[in-house]
């Protein structure tokens, strides 16, 4: 298979332009060609909300170099233990967010993400980050789907930041 540079394309000039790992610059044609995969599954990752393309003013989806990481840990985790895609969105749900992502405590209290089980934080409409969010594929939760078979790695990391912010919650019920 061919290897194709996802860290830079090529303007009409044959020069490198460079971009934000985060910025949608693939169509779903170059995607599916440089994941090896077909269009379709790349449709089912986006339905499920395991990915989230950029949208252009025509309605054309872009994929980003974090859309392509992501997908690529999804297709190895399909592959190597045959899991489908409710299982795939259920993990990407128990990710902790509120752990991941530095909220306020303000915050934390009034959200409803972490009871929402299998759900992705990045697809519930009601999260208390939503209104002020940044774009998903900035997000250090988003990212983290693309390390998803290391998912005890990304919780252990979690709950060494979450040791400080519970310290933090007691000193403020004090």
């Amino acid at each position: 298979m061919k290897a194709h540079n996802i860290s830079g394309i090529y303007n009409k000039h044959n020069e490198m332009d460079t971009h934000e790992p985060s910025t949608g610059v693939y169509t779903i044609g170059v995607a599916s060609r440089m994941l090896g995969i077909p269009v379709t599954i790349i449709r089912e990752y986006e339905a499920w909300g395991l990915v989230r393309p950029c949208v252009t003013a025509t309605q054309r989806r872009m994929f980003s170099d974090i859309d392509i990481q992501i997908m690529r840990e999804l297709r190895k985790l399909q592959k190597d233990f045959h899991l489908n895609l409710a299982s795939l969105r259920f993990l990407a749900g128990c990710l902790p967010c509120w752990i991941l992502k530095p909220c306020s405590l303000r915050d934390r209290k009034s959200c409803q993400v972490p009871f929402r089980t299998g759900v992705p934080c990045w697809e519930c409409e009601d999260a208390v980050c939503k209104p002020t969010c940044e774009d998903c594929r900035s997000c250090r939760v988003y990212r983290s789907l693309a390390n998803l078979s290391s998912l005890k790695q990304v919780l252990r990391e979690a709950l060494i930041n979450f040791e400080g912010v519970v310290r933090d919650f007691v000193l403020e019920e004090v």
